[in-house]
This record gives C-alpha cells, structure tokens and sequence, in this order.
C-alpha cells in the first residue's frame, strides 16, 4: 500500500477489524488493475449474449462472502472516483445485483450487508452542502446504486478538509470509524492518488 490517505485509513480500519479478530480482505482496484471502462464483453453480456468476464465474477464473489463491506474513496469532481463508478457499472449487473418484474420495476438482489462508505473530501461540509453535492451524492449513489440493488443500511462518514486535517482530527475520525465490529468484512478501496 501507498502512504496516501486512504490508504492509509484503509489500513488502520483493516489492523482495528484484524485486531477484533475479524477476517478482512483487502481489494485495491488500483493496484489490481481493474479495468473500469465497459468492454466488448460487458456489452455482450448486457445484451444476454455470452458471459461475465472473470474479473467481473471474481468481484461479484468477493462482494457475495463478505457480511459487511466498506468503500474508502476520495471524492472527485463531486462523486466517487472513475474506478470506483466503473467497478459498480461492471460488477453491479443485471441478474446478481438487481432484478426487473414483470411490471417492470427494478428490485435489489444483493444480500443486505452493512455496507461503510468512508470518503475523504478537500472541501468543507458547508462549501459541499450549499452547492447541494451532499444532496446528489445521496441521491446517485446511496440511494441510486446502492439502494437500488438493495443495499439499505448504508453508512456514510466524511472527513471534510481532507488535504490539511491535522492529526488530532483524523484521529478522532479513525475512532469514529473503527468503533464498529462486523463478523467479516471486505476493505474496497479505489485509487486514491489526485491527478
């Protein structure tokens, strides 16, 4: 792992879990080289030709024996990062993640494990607010990836002012966010360095 900050956040969640005895696995999209642009495969397997590609499966397996799941992200550009979109347009598919009726409404098919969403963040919980950011991020990826595939107990914690958060503050939002104790759990983490 790097010495950016969320690796380093990924890091200390990981020893905290390992330390309660809980089993943890770590998926570093980055350092995987996971592909998150759609390939001629995802497509044909959107269209109900051919089959899932096997980095997509083994993602979808990962996420299938984890009991709780935790994404440690930076925002960009008021969102998740391009890996981290990319990995929920590939891996969250039709037929494992969600379903259609037969009236045509979407259900969630994913297991309801808690899932952590744990963001860093330049800006200040006022600037992202007032421009409404906090709003569309509920509403796109809360409530529109994750909720739509079923996942409804969602956490979300922020560390606002990422770039310049001083020691005492990242401690205290470590604590924070290592008071919780799952059985087993999944560290995802999308790459973290700014371009």
């Amino acid at each position: 792992m790097t010495e950016s900050l969320t690796h380093s956040i990924v890091r200390q969640v990981r020893e905290a879990l390992i330390d309660a005895d809980i089993s943890v696995e770590v998926a570093d999209l980055h350092a995987e080289g996971f592909i998150s642009a759609m390939t001629p495969a995802d497509v044909s397997y959107y269209r109900g030709e051919g089959d899932l590609p096997e980095d997509v499966v083994r993602e979808q397996r990962r996420f299938d024996k984890a009991d709780m799941v935790y994404f440690v992200f930076p925002i960009y550009w008021w969102t998740v990062p391009a890996l981290l979109k990319g990995w929920f347009e590939r891996v969250f598919t039709s037929g494992w993640a969600y379903d259609y009726q037969g009236d045509g409404k979407a259900s969630g098919r994913l297991k309801p494990v808690p899932v952590h969403l744990i963001i860093t963040i330049t800006t200040g919980e006022e600037s992202f607010c007032r421009h409404g950011s906090k709003a569309a991020f509920q509403t796109q990826v809360v409530d529109g990836i994750l909720g739509y595939c079923g996942l409804k107990d969602v956490r979300t914690s922020m560390l606002w002012g990422a770039d310049y958060v001083d020691d005492e503050n990242f401690a205290s939002f470590m604590a924070e966010i290592t008071a919780t104790s799952p059985h087993r759990s999944v560290a995802k983490q999308s790459h973290s360095e700014c371009i």
